[in-house]
């Protein structure tokens, strides 16, 4: 009678923590993803729906971010940055430095954080979050679990952000918050390069990876939640331009489409790539993407920071995208920001002067 007992309390502890796991982490779906649901590419989507997040809403939302813009319609661009909920001073760092450029060649930059929620987070730190955000503005928490789990619901809230409350934005940057961005060349040269092309995407291009089959691996993925050997070409999530409209493209097929976790992949590759076979692979259908690899620098920082701290008579930064660590992260990105600054003051300096 006593191993009945025993047997019965633990089966409902188990089922208790079940439904607590269940309660916080609510429609996180673990069941195998369908890549090949048909749906109509115009159809119309419950705006209350993310994914299969039925009841998603904007704890936070500034809406307002892009009315600013005074410009042409064709003369906006949205930064969306990824952001954890405790990298205040990532954000802090971004905001002052190559996020802090709201205007250059007549560009509108428009600058925003998304971040998820947690139920589980003090008063404290949800007050100094609302805090930061009435402060800045800048901020976007839907009601999702803000995990490394969840970054595709991150990743495609900011596609449905822009296309509801920036639909006039001509691209997306998306980075990561640990990213330093030269504001100045991704203006300057990628804008140009992928307005100038039928590409949907300008990014380092993640083609020919295979799924992480190792069950000891963070990147672990099994053949019942993905069963093909390689995943589709995709953008390194870390920081990458894309099409404003093909984004909205691309979020509209997410609605028929079951989850995967790993948000590059899933919303870059299986979505891009989904699209263009729904559209049958027509040169209006097919989402490409622009490689830029030799832009990216994505390890060995320490080469990055000796560059930073020599003097003016250096070449430029070769790189658009720098990868930094949270040791030194805020006086990194201040030493690369100013070092970039003084540098092109240097060069026009010289130009006015032979003039």
């Amino acid at each position: 009678m006593k191993t009945v007992k025993y047997k019965l309390i633990v089966a409902v502890g188990l089922c208790g923590t079940v439904l607590l796991w269940i309660s916080i982490y609510g429609d996180y779906d673990l069941t195998m993803p369908n890549y090949i649901l048909k749906q109509n590419l115009t159809g119309n989507v419950p705006n209350d729906t993310l994914m299969n997040l039925q009841n998603f809403e904007y704890i936070i939302n500034n809406a307002s971010i892009c009315s600013t813009t005074k410009g042409p319609k064709d003369s906006s661009a949205v930064i969306m940055v990824h952001s954890s909920r405790g990298n205040s001073e990532q954000r802090y760092a971004i905001r002052n430095t190559w996020g802090s450029i709201k205007i250059f060649k007549k560009w509108h930059l428009h600058l925003v954080f998304l971040l998820g929620n947690d139920p589980l987070s003090s008063s404290e730190t949800d007050a100094q979050i609302i805090k930061e955000s009435n402060e800045h503005g800048d901020m976007i928490i839907g009601n999702f679990i803000d995990s490394y789990h969840n970054l595709t619901y991150k990743h495609l809230m900011g596609y449905k952000w822009v296309s509801s409350f920036c639909p006039s934005a001509t691209f997306i940057l998306k980075t990561d918050d640990d990213i330093f961005a030269d504001i100045f060349q991704v203006v300057e040269v990628i804008f140009v390069e992928l307005m100038t092309t039928n590409n949907t995407y300008a990014c380092l291009n993640m083609n020919g990876n295979k799924p992480i089959r190792d069950p000891k691996s963070k990147w672990y993925v099994s053949r019942d939640v993905y069963p093909i050997d390689t995943y589709p070409a995709f953008c390194s999530g870390s920081a990458y331009l894309v099409k404003a409209k093909d984004a909205k493209k691309i979020y509209d097929v997410s609605n028929s489409t079951k989850f995967f976790w790993i948000d590059d992949v899933f919303v870059t590759g299986i979505l891009r790539s989904k699209y263009g076979e729904l559209a049958n692979d027509t040169v209006s259908g097919s989402l490409n993407i622009l490689y830029t690899m030799k832009r990216h620098h994505l390890s060995n920082k320490n080469e990055i920071i000796e560059w930073c701290k020599k003097g003016l008579l250096t070449t430029q930064l070769s790189f658009t995208f720098v990868l930094l660590t949270k040791n030194d992260f805020v006086s990194d990105m201040f030493c690369l920001w100013n070092k970039i600054r003084l540098m092109r003051y240097a060069m026009n300096a010289a130009v006015i002067e032979v003039k």
